[in-house]
């Protein structure tokens, strides 16, 4: 008998850095407690004008919000007989070690498991709520938790698709929803813009190459009778500049998720 080893280690693949994107849309902060208690402070500073003689001054308190996150465990653990550990007849495979490897690429990629998990379910539960209480993702999220007269903005942003829009004219306009959308929110005082701008988009390996070609494109074939023309292309390099989506970054996570056509979009 002849022993002939063959291992898979399509496990590189997860510690590969061309596939993790999760560090582009969160950011990690090392914990050295069971629990964490992370006070936000909210911009709510607003200046009044008084007239000419200055009038009275309106006091007001710092507005903070306190959420708490207890750390959780994650592991995974391997059994081998004893036999299996001394046996070297098998042309010396290890299967400890073999498990290891894949164990702790498994771990680089569990961040990126646990982040496209939030993107897929963070509408529809409880999983991963913000910091206001609400869904991660809602429509109704409070400007200023602690002051429901400021109102209330969505990052839910309908009827804006872009993969399988009816021509790249629609998704040209959509994308420019969406753009509007994220700069006309307020801060925390419900009156100043909070500058928000487009910075990347998330989408699935089938949505990708169609953002991709959007988002670089010179030029966008325009349908007839759009803008008063008979049809042709029109030059949109400048204006996909000036929305400044940036880079599309696939997500394989996101594959089959709502028909594909479901995207996410990173603000700075």
């Amino acid at each position: 008998s002849r022993w002939r080893v063959i291992q898979e280690n399509s496990y590189a693949a997860l510690s590969s850095a061309s596939n993790l994107w999760w560090s582009k849309c969160s950011r990690f902060i090392p914990s050295t407690a069971r629990t964490e208690h992370l006070v936000w402070v909210l911009d709510t500073v607003d200046i009044q004008g008084r007239g000419p003689s200055g009038g009275t001054i309106s006091f007001e308190d710092m507005t903070t919000l306190e959420t708490n996150f207890t750390n959780e465990f994650a592991n995974a653990g391997l059994k081998l007989l004893k036999s299996q550990l001394l046996d070297t007849d098998q042309n010396g495979i290890n299967l400890g070690a073999a498990w290891m490897q894949g164990a702790a690429q498994k771990a680089v990629y569990w961040p990126q498991r646990q982040i496209s998990t939030l993107l897929r379910y963070g509408a529809t539960s409880t999983y991963g709520l913000a910091y206001d209480g609400k869904t991660f993702f809602a429509s109704d999220h409070p400007v200023n938790p602690k002051d429901t007269r400021k109102g209330t903005y969505s990052n839910i942003i309908t009827s804006a698709g872009v993969y399988g829009a009816a021509t790249n004219e629609v998704a040209l306009q959509n994308l420019q929803k969406v753009s509007g959308a994220i700069r006309s929110l307020k801060m925390a005082d419900g009156i100043t813009p909070r500058f928000l701008q487009p910075k990347a988009i998330l989408c699935s390996s089938v949505a990708y190459p169609y953002f991709a070609q959007i988002t670089n494109a010179k030029f966008l074939a325009l349908s007839a009778g759009s803008s008063g023309t008979s049809g042709g292309s029109g030059d949109i390099d400048g204006h996909l500049q000036s929305l400044g989506f940036g880079d599309v970054i696939e997500c394989p996570e996101l594959n089959g998720f709502e028909s594909d056509t479901t995207y996410f979009v990173l603000a700075q």
